[in-house]
C-alpha cells in the first residue's frame, strides 16, 4: 500500500512538472499575453521546474511588462512619441494584451 501511495505521488508530482512545463512553452508564443507569462511562472515554480527553463519567460515577461507600462505612461502623460514607441515595441513582440 505504502507503495502505491509513493508511486502514485511521483506521478502526480511528474504529471505537474510536464504541464507546467508545456504551459511554460506555450506562454512563450505568440501571442504574448501578461497574465499568461505571469501564471506560467508561477506554475512553473512551484512545480520545481528548473530556473534556467524558468528564466527565457521570466525575461519575456519583464520586456512585456515594460512595454505595457510604456504605453500606459504615456497615454496618461499624452506624449505621442513615446507611445508610438511603446506600441512598435508591443507589436515586435507580438503583445496581445489589454
Amino acid at each position: 500500500l505504502f507503495s502505491i501511495k509513493l508511486h502514485a505521488k511521483r506521478f502526480q508530482r511528474n504529471a505537474a512538472f510536464a504541464a507546467a512545463s508545456r504551459q511554460l512553452v506555450g506562454a512563450q508564443q505568440w501571442p504574448l499575453r501578461k497574465a499568461k507569462l505571469e501564471a506560467a511562472i508561477l506554475k512553473a515554480q512551484k512545480a520545481e521546474v528548473p530556473e534556467e527553463e524558468i528564466l527565457p519567460a521570466a525575461h519575456l515577461q519583464s520586456r512585456v511588462e515594460d512595454a505595457i507600462y510604456r504605453i500606459t505612461s504615456a497615454m496618461e502623460q499624452q506624449i505621442l512619441l513615446e507611445m508610438a514607441c511603446g506600441i512598435d515595441e508591443a507589436q515586435e513582440l507580438g503583445i496581445q494584451d489589454e
